[in-house]
């Protein structure tokens, strides 16, 4: 079911500004069985669902990405470009999802979550290279609390849980639970 008010084969904003090049063409949106996108949500050019998947009110998922069977897209959250999503993931409402990040099937995020992907930012002298991003990479079957945050080139374990309010900056080994500012390993008393 596509709602009468869903967009979908958005084609990419082109700009000489962009430090990524999106000029090229673009596929359309390839949906399988059972997909359900909400209302106002906008699902760009190039973009792969698979069956039984749902895209919530006012989300956006850009170009390049590609979402498992059985995943639940929550209202208000931002997909950006090139996201690879599992089977079986669940997104909850007003997540941010840097490009290029890969999200492994069976896991879960909360509420509020957002990722980063550039480490280089210089406020005097910035200048974006898409070439010098580093996504997080988020294995299998791991949990998300709503509000964390995951720094750029964090790669999360399989199993792996990020607690609530977290601040992702290092690695999480898979089966680990971390929480906390920055996010350390939780201590078992």
């Amino acid at each position: 079911m596509i709602h009468s008010t869903a967009i979908l084969d958005y084609q990419p904003e082109q700009s000489a500004a962009f430090g990524r090049k999106t000029h090229r063409a673009w596929l359309p949106v390839r949906l399988g069985g059972n997909v359900s996108v909400g209302p106002f949500a906008v699902v760009f050019a190039g973009v792969t669902i698979g069956d039984d998947t749902l895209v919530g009110i006012h989300a956006i998922v850009r170009e390049d990405v590609v979402i498992g069977k059985s995943c639940i897209i929550g209202a208000n959250c931002y997909i950006s470009y090139g996201v690879t999503i599992g089977d079986n993931v669940r997104i909850n409402e007003g997540v941010n999802v840097t490009g290029n990040t890969v999200i492994g099937s069976g896991t879960f995020i909360g509420p509020h979550v957002s990722m980063a992907n550039d480490r280089h930012i210089d406020v005097v002298n910035y200048v974006y290279r898409h070439t010098m991003i580093k996504p997080p990479v988020i294995g299998r079957n791991v949990v998300i609390g709503t509000g964390a945050i995951l720094l750029p080139g964090v790669k999360i374990g399989d199993g792996a849980v990020i607690a609530a309010g977290a601040i992702v900056t290092k690695d999480v080994p898979g089966g680990m639970t971390v929480m906390g500012i920055p996010a350390r390993l939780r201590v078992q008393l």
